[in-house]
């Protein structure tokens, strides 16, 4: 998948595969920790933030005035540390468009 995304790229059909598996409480439970992690929100009110988790760990957790920045982040982030992405989950806080949906997809595409 090429690295820019448009409009167009919603007519694609994207197959993602995961063995990835939750309970309800599972994700309660990241969900609480992800919230505990903002400091940037804390102080402005004003930021958005991506984080990459395996099941109930955090493996990445980056916060931007752009909420693409943010999950662009992580993916750096991912690449500056060697963080596989496979079977793994990006959780972007606040409005989720599809862009980001494709964004993180293209990462693992089959």
């Amino acid at each position: 998948m090429s690295p820019y995304i448009s409009v167009a790229d919603a007519s694609v059909q994207l197959q993602v595969e995961s063995k990835i598996r939750m309970s309800t409480g599972e994700v309660l439970a990241l969900v609480d920790k992800i919230q505990r992690r903002p400091q940037i929100y804390r102080t402005t009110g004003a930021v958005d933030s991506a984080t990459l988790c395996e099941l109930a760990d955090i493996l990445a957790f980056t916060e931007d005035i752009g909420r693409h920045n943010a999950v662009d982040k992580v993916f750096g982030e991912c690449i500056l540390n060697d963080i596989p992405t496979d079977d793994r989950i990006v959780i972007p806080r606040g409005r989720t468009c599809f862009e980001i949906l494709l964004k993180v997809a293209g990462r693992n595409v089959r």
